[in-house]
């Protein structure tokens, strides 16, 4: 299209966050115009991010000593709810009085146990562990195209401000990852009052 209509945009709402690679960035910065709101969990959808997410919970879940279960169910209600859900009291102590040196085999269930290995070749461990980080890094690195401006609430005023690609490189787990890419609420905050920022 841009070879047969050279003048045509694209103004992209909440898009994908693996279109395309680093190389091709300038060229659709200079045709697309991509806004992306909050938390907005698909702008930042790329294999790297899923693959830290992944292992960030992993890691989470081997420094702790809590029941597995417990922080996962726990983390999901948060996730999906606004109010934070408060374990009772008495459950709370007897983690707290849990005691800190039990082995991390020995308080994982055996689903971890090869996820434990596959973590630790982010650090390089076995030759073959660090053949499989090699494999990851070498993956080409997929961004939402053109230039990006961000919108959020803050306090009930709608900031806006452009980003670079890097600010989408992790994925934010909190309750509105679903909700701001919502068409009715992406429809929602571009109808306040918004200004936008220099370039």
């Amino acid at each position: 299209l841009r070879q047969s209509h050279s003048s045509i945009r694209c103004f992209a709402f909440s898009p994908p966050g693996c279109v395309i690679s680093e190389s091709g960035l300038p060229e659709t910065e200079e045709l697309v115009f991509s806004i992306v709101v909050g938390d907005d969990i698909v702008p930042r959808l790329s294999y790297q991010t899923l693959h830290k997410l992944k292992y960030g919970i992993i890691d989470s879940l081997l420094a702790c000593n809590s029941a597995k279960c417990e922080i996962l169910i726990k983390g999901c209600f948060r996730l999906f709810f606004s109010s934070p859900w408060q374990f009772e009291t008495e459950r709370a102590i007897s983690v707290q009085t849990q005691p800190a040196t039990v082995p991390v085999n020995d308080r994982l269930p055996l689903i971890f146990h090869h996820a434990i290995s596959a973590s630790s070749s982010e650090y390089g461990g076995t030759e073959s562990d660090a053949e499989s980080s090699e494999r990851r890094q070498r993956r080409i690195q997929l961004h939402p195209p053109g230039r990006l401006l961000h919108l959020c609430v803050v306090n009930g005023s709608l900031v806006s401000k452009w980003i670079h690609h890097s600010a989408l490189d992790e994925i934010k787990l909190s309750g509105a990852v679903i909700t701001d890419h919502m068409p009715y609420y992406v429809r929602k905050i571009l109808l306040m009052d918004t200004t936008l920022p220099d370039v």
